[in-house]
């Protein structure tokens, strides 16, 4: 892996994002914006979930928005805290072979402005404040950063309008203050940007509920209105730790999604997410999170669910609890990628769903209608698909235009077939 090297500078608050042009599927956020294995750790996954987020911020708004930054792979990602002018600001910076990008805050307001630009051979940075233009007569009158590094750790410069007025810019590397509660604890291990950005934030509890005998405690981020669910009692003490990090970072995840999508957006976009307790048993969590966005103009949306062995936290695929091909259960990622997931699921799938619901599985007379026979729409399911207490509940994918299509309650395979082909974890106990 290259990494960007401005003479012997050291950079900020330092991540290293691998050079890499995979990631996890996609599914839409408040922005813009989850692998195989039966045994993933919660710190797999967060880092999972680290480099997730880098790969939305390059993909912005999906299904067509443009991006906000370059495409390309980061190098370095650094985190500075500093002046521009009076006021407290704090700023992320990715270094890659191809220009330098990133975003800034002021601590006063925290809504994010982005930034793109290059460096020369000399240190300097020239940086650009807003959207990134594609040519430079669009680029005129664009507020500019002009910074140099003093001492191979701090920058400091100008910023200067597009009108000439111009404010002194110093940065050095952040200092992050010590996490105290474990929701910041998360968030400090997940972003260090956006951990300075919460610094003072009060999460509000908004209701407490009993779910199969486990005491539950909703928490909400005021500015965002993301929520998430803690579980306060039940289990063991480490079991209860895992399942609650998982959700914690479900939150951030959701927060820092909202922040990409309203800087995409200039704070005019709208975003949202409801996330559901769909499963909570001895061995199994299961939540559903619906999200949706409006970004620049452009609305996705999308479930994201969670499916947690609770004995160790590990994040289940569906070959964990469902297998309906030849022979023994492969490794996740040679399913993904074969013939079982684009032809011999969907064609199981329908043939079930047929079974159990015909008039819903009806080939429609208009072509307009829903067509829940077409073996094409449960295709991608690893997404798609939630643990309940009825069976398992698949989401089938249709085109922007069939959105109301998607969401459905009843394609649901029962529990006592789900048992008739069990997946890689034949021990693991099922409702």
């Amino acid at each position: 892996m290259q990494r960007f090297r401005l003479g012997n500078l050291t950079l900020g608050h330092r991540q290293t994002t691998p050079r890499t042009a995979e990631g996890f599927a996609v599914a839409v956020t408040a922005s813009c914006y989850h692998g195989d294995s039966s045994a993933f750790s919660i710190a797999e996954w967060i880092r999972n979930m680290n480099e997730l987020i880098k790969n939305i911020r390059r993909l912005g708004c999906v299904l067509g928005l443009m991006l906000l930054t370059t495409c390309a792979m980061a190098d370095e990602v650094a985190v500075y805290q500093g002046k521009l002018g009076n006021a407290g600001i704090v700023m992320t910076l990715t270094f890659s072979d191809n220009g330098v990008e990133g975003r800034y805050f002021y601590s006063q307001y925290r809504k994010d402005l982005p930034l793109s630009g290059k460096w020369d051979k000399t240190g300097v940075l020239v940086l650009r404040e807003g959207k990134p233009q594609w040519d430079e007569q669009a680029q005129t009158g664009k507020p500019v950063m002009t910074l140099r590094t003093d001492n191979q750790k701090n920058w400091q410069g100008e910023w200067r309008s597009g009108k000439g007025k111009t404010y002194p810019v110093t940065l050095s590397p952040a200092a992050l203050p010590a996490a105290l509660s474990p929701f910041m604890q998360t968030l400090y291990q997940l972003s260090p940007y956006e951990y300075l950005r919460q610094a003072q934030t009060v999460l509000a509890m908004t209701k407490k509920e009993t779910v199969n005998g486990h005491e539950i405690e909703w928490w909400q981020e005021p500015v965002s209105g993301m929520t998430t669910f803690q579980i306060a009692s039940g289990y063991s003490d480490a079991q209860r730790d895992r399942l609650n990090v998982a959700l914690q970072t479900l939150l951030w995840q959701n927060v820092i999604g909202y922040h990409d999508g309203m800087m995409v957006s200039q704070y005019q976009g709208e975003a949202m997410s409801v996330v559901d307790i769909q499963l909570l048993s001895p061995s199994v969590l299961s939540v559903s999170d619906l999200r949706s966005s409006i970004c620049d103009g452009g609305h996705s949306s999308g479930n994201w669910p969670i499916r947690l062995r609770v004995s160790d936290g590990h994040p289940l695929v569906l070959s964990d609890v469902l297998w309906v091909g030849d022979g023994p259960v492969p490794d996740n990622s040679t399913i993904e990628k074969g013939e079982y997931n684009n032809t011999i699921l969907p064609a199981w799938l329908v043939t079930q769903l047929t079974q159990y619901y015909p008039e819903q599985m009806r080939t429609p007379v208009n072509s307009d209608d829903c067509d829940y026979s077409n073996q094409d729409i449960w295709n991608g399911y690893d997404n798609n698909w939630i643990l309940t207490p009825k069976g398992i509940l698949f989401s089938p994918s249709f085109s922007d235009a069939q959105q109301p299509c998607a969401g459905e309650s009843w394609p649901v395979i029962p529990w006592d077939i789900v048992k008739q082909h069990p997946g890689r974890l034949k021990d693991l106990p099922l409702p």
